[in-house]
């Protein structure tokens, strides 16, 4: 849940309908002493209750301290046209937006 509490602390560093994109999200890989742990992050991650919301879907609202926002997840080779490693890691990777409340 560690990855819930940075975005939501970031809220509040954002201006009022201030935007943060959070990027290269969903798997990832670590080789330690020649084993390979590979860990997969869904987008529906963001929506279990506790971390931004509870709707059970990969957009949604939230709000945190009294600050509301609005979050969306969506795939970097939609958003960008092109990744980085495609035949590998780089397809299924996405990214999380989150923008705050006007006022």
């Amino acid at each position: 849940q560690s990855q819930c509490a940075i975005v939501r602390s970031s809220v509040r560093l954002l201006a009022p309908g201030g935007c943060a994109w959070f990027g290269w999200l969903g798997d990832s890989k670590v080789e330690v002493h020649g084993k390979l742990f590979v860990k997969w992050l869904p987008t529906s991650f963001w929506s279990l209750p506790g971390c931004l919301s509870s709707t059970g879907c990969s957009a949604g609202r939230g709000s945190v301290h009294g600050i509301g926002f609005d979050f969306t997840t969506v795939s970097d080779v939609a958003l960008f046209g092109a990744v980085e490693y495609e035949d590998t890691i780089g397809a299924s990777l996405y990214s999380l937006l989150m923008c705050r409340e006007v006022a």
